[in-house]
């Protein structure tokens, strides 16, 4: 009704047509990486209903912009409400998901999650190497480890400062040889 209302001296405006619409103070985003687990986010912390209790709100998922990223996503029934969102293995994409609340007047308000699930870059553990020189072919100069953050299998190769291709490294095992002496 654009009335003016006041508590311990703060002004506060409504617009629009239902001061008592339920409101959402904006969804965060998401970012997770590829075959993720599933992940939840609670509705209670976004959204809310300054007519009732935000349990009376009805929460639908009313726009999902990249089904294909998802097995799955659902509101939970419990309390506190939750969107719940299950991810498709080795997908990778971004998504824009609507949740709409609705209040028991049928006043309702949408919210957004942006979602983006990416193929995180695998993180290489430090280590330092020596061989004596003249060291024999087939010599271990030391064993590299990655770790993946989707836990995919990692393949290993030299990108550079092999001189003389003196080392090799295999591909699977991610072990540094000595190559040519």
């Amino acid at each position: 009704d654009g009335a003016i209302r006041t508590w311990r001296e703060t002004a506060v405006t409504f617009t629009g047509n239902d001061p008592g619409a339920p409101w959402c103070s904006g969804m965060t985003s998401l970012r997770v990486p590829i075959s993720a687990p599933p992940a939840a986010v609670n509705l209670f912390d976004v959204f809310g209903d300054p007519d009732g209790t935000d349990d009376a709100l009805t929460f639908t998922g009313s726009g999902n912009t990249n089904a294909a990223l998802f097995s799955s996503v659902g509101i939970s029934t419990d309390v506190p409400r939750r969107l719940l969102l299950a991810f498709q293995p080795a997908a990778a994409g971004t998504a824009v998901i609507t949740v709409r609340a609705t209040d028991p007047g049928g006043a309702f308000v949408d919210g957004q999650l942006h979602v983006t699930v990416e193929n995180f870059a695998p993180e290489m553990i430090p280590a330092a190497f020596s061989v004596i020189e003249g060291a024999a072919a087939g010599t271990v100069a030391g064993t590299l480890t990655a770790v993946d953050p989707e836990g995919a299998a990692l393949r290993y190769s030299i990108t550079g400062g092999n001189v003389l291709d003196a080392f090799s490294l295999h591909p699977v095992t991610g072990v540094l040889s000595v190559a040519t002496p």
